[in-house]
């Protein structure tokens, strides 16, 4: 028998999905990192504030490229490791590595990925090359 779910429940699953749908696209742009940024500069003017005119600050800027993403498609891992995206995957559940669906994309969290480089070595990388 096929479970067929209530108009309510349809609209809460909806809604969440349309929420994650959201959040993945802010974190893949990094725009989660724009407040950070905002607050820093924030914070840095109100500190130099009181000296304006007395000396000259120069503060420095954050540089969002620098920044490493947590999570990381299995695709480009695979890529950047010169392996079989399937085979890696393969690994992955062999070793009891958690990998995510997110957005239809398969992901793994970069402190997952690097524990397991370090164990067991992929084509010599013992760490996320990226």
């Amino acid at each position: 028998m096929h479970f067929k779910p209530k108009p309510i429940l349809e609209i809460k699953i909806g809604l969440k999905r349309r929420t994650i749908n959201s959040n993945n696209k802010r974190y893949s742009k990094q725009e989660h990192l724009y407040k950070v940024v905002k607050e820093y500069l924030d914070a840095a003017n109100r500190t130099v504030a009181p000296y304006t005119g007395w000396y000259n600050f120069l503060i420095p800027k954050i540089n969002l490229s620098v920044v490493s993403k947590e999570l990381l498609p299995i695709e480009e891992i695979a890529k950047a490791l010169g392996e079989n995206e399937s085979l890696l995957k393969e690994l992955l559940d062999k070793f009891h590595v958690s990998w995510y669906y997110v957005v239809n994309k398969e992901v793994i969290r970069r402190t997952e990925l690097d524990r397991f480089l370090n164990q067991f070595h992929v084509n010599g990388f013992t760490k996320y090359p990226h």
